[in-house]
């Protein structure tokens, strides 16, 4: 159990040193650069975003649960999806947003790198080796933190930053190769499964990323249309927060869905009312005081964070409050649904709670324009999370009904 603990305490310090990372990019950008260059950054990581994780395809995460994996195939298909991913930026770059290409791009190749460290990491955490790889992920993070930071604040140029960290990460990257790849023999994955099987297996969890990715930032791509690009800048800051949290969930999540699975099988009507009753009570109390803390202390939190100009937006705080609820609430439900086997309909749950949310977020924004951004987001997320907790009580309806009484 202590080894468990030490090596998920190594995934959580990499996961939440990267998520600090990025929070930082966007920090630097406002304090030494303006809002209208914080917006053109944001954009590019909204729009390149769905469309690398939709690439990436959930692979490290194959590597490390899948019994039969072949090195060569799989570093085939990682290869093919790093072009068709940049290919089809380069294109949607082109066609949209022509006058930010050169940041669309650069923040794209980023991604694709980081697509690729993931993917030599799920080796080495398939033979449950963490403590390397996790402190290979800490340097990388910090290293391209000071190196963007110092070319900020030296060149004042989002451009020239963005180029030393595209350098700076790919000579990372050949060494994360060479240390993770040497930390296992990958030549005992070799196992014959085909290529066209494992597409069938890890595209849709590609789509499922993709889906999240793109609903979530519905509400930027529509401000795009209707305000300037500083305003996509300040949203985008200002609702971090809620991804701070969402990895912190995720890493969290993983810790405990050993114990959440085992209790599932102990007793299952004490596990649906943790998850129904205890579990969104404390997440609600924890989402009340976070609103609570916003309002009172939002306008000089977003003053020494950011700048002046994020102040009168105190608003989007206490609405990531509540967010932050249903992405707390989600999480548990999710956990709920894959212990159960009950998964194949969140595609669905997504695409609708999608449509409906761009439909209502047309109206919001272009009427109430930053406040209809951050209702938008908020009626996402309670679509997504009321989805999944309808489909998860009426599973254990079915359940008690087919043993022939209620719990």
């Amino acid at each position: 159990m202590n080894k468990v603990i030490k090596n998920l305490s190594y995934v959580f310090l990499a996961n939440i040193s990267n998520a600090i990372s990025k929070f930082l990019f966007i920090i630097l950008i406002s304090k030494f650069l303006t809002n209208v260059e914080l917006g053109q950054y944001t954009l590019a990581l909204a729009v390149t975003a769905p469309i690398t994780l939709l690439f990436n395809m959930k692979l490290r995460s194959y590597i490390i649960s899948e019994d039969k994996v072949n090195y060569i195939h799989l570093k085939k298909i990682r290869n093919i999806t790093n072009f068709i991913a940049m290919i089809i930026i380069i294109i949607v770059s082109l066609t949209f947003y022509i006058e930010f290409f050169l940041v669309f791009i650069l923040v794209a190749t980023i991604k694709v790198l980081e697509m690729n460290s993931e993917f030599y990491q799920g080796f080495p955490n398939k033979e449950k080796l963490f403590k390397t790889p996790a402190k290979l992920m800490v340097l990388r993070t910090v290293s391209i933190t000071l190196i963007f930071g110092v070319y900020i604040y030296e060149t004042k140029s989002l451009i020239l930053a963005l180029i030393a960290q595209c350098i700076l990460q790919f000579i990372i990257l050949l060494f994360e190769k060479k240390i993770n790849m040497g930390l296992v023999s990958h030549k005992k994955y070799k196992e014959q499964k085909n290529i066209k099987a494992i597409l069938l297996t890890i595209i849709p969890l590609g789509i499922v990323q993709f889906l999240m990715s793109f609903s979530s930032s519905i509400p930027k791509y529509i401000l795009n249309d209707f305000s300037d690009i500083e305003v996509i800048g300040i949203f985008s800051g200002i609702i971090y927060l809620i991804t701070i949290v969402n990895l912190f969930m995720s890493t969290l999540n993983q810790t405990l869905l050993p114990y959440i699975k085992s209790k599932y099988k102990k007793n299952k009507r004490e596990f649906n009312k943790t998850i129904n009753v205890y579990c969104n009570a404390l997440f609600l109390i924890i989402s009340v005081l976070l609103a609570i803390a916003s309002h009172i202390f939002g306008e000089n939190l977003l003053r020494i964070i950011f700048n002046e100009g994020f102040v009168k937006y105190k608003f989007l705080l206490v609405i990531s409050s509540f967010i932050i609820f249903f992405n707390m609430s989600g999480w548990m439900y999710d956990s709920g649904l894959l212990i159960a086997k009950k998964i194949k309909y969140q595609p669905l749950f997504l695409v609708i709670s999608m449509i409906v949310t761009f439909v209502l977020g047309l109206y919001l924004i272009e009427k109430y324009m930053l406040f209809g951004a951050g209702y938008t987001l908020l009626i996402f997320n309670f679509l997504n999370t009321g989805f999944k907790a309808l489909y998860f009580n009426l599973n254990n309806f079915k359940s008690k009904r087919k043993e022939g009484g209620i719990y």
